[in-house]
């Protein structure tokens, strides 16, 4: 059983395919069944993104695949 949101999630993965620029959007992931956010993506402008999470792991991933990384605490 693939469960009831596979369509949610195909439809998501074949729109993210299709992009090709994203100004003022908000992104947020959560786990299936899950009310609590992962993580969150804002597109700010065409050049600009905050990403926010309290996952350490993220925090890893985004310093290899970005070069300008800044984190801000609350």
């Amino acid at each position: 059983d693939l469960g009831p949101d596979i369509s949610q999630r195909i439809g998501a993965r074949l729109l993210a395919q299709h992009l090709d620029q994203t100004i003022e959007g908000l992104f947020l992931a959560l786990p299936p069944g899950s009310g609590e956010v992962v993580v969150g993506l804002r597109a700010v402008d065409s050049s600009w993104w905050e990403i926010w999470s309290e996952d350490t792991e993220i925090h890893d991933m985004m310093l290899e695949r970005f070069e300008d990384v800044q984190f801000i605490e609350d």
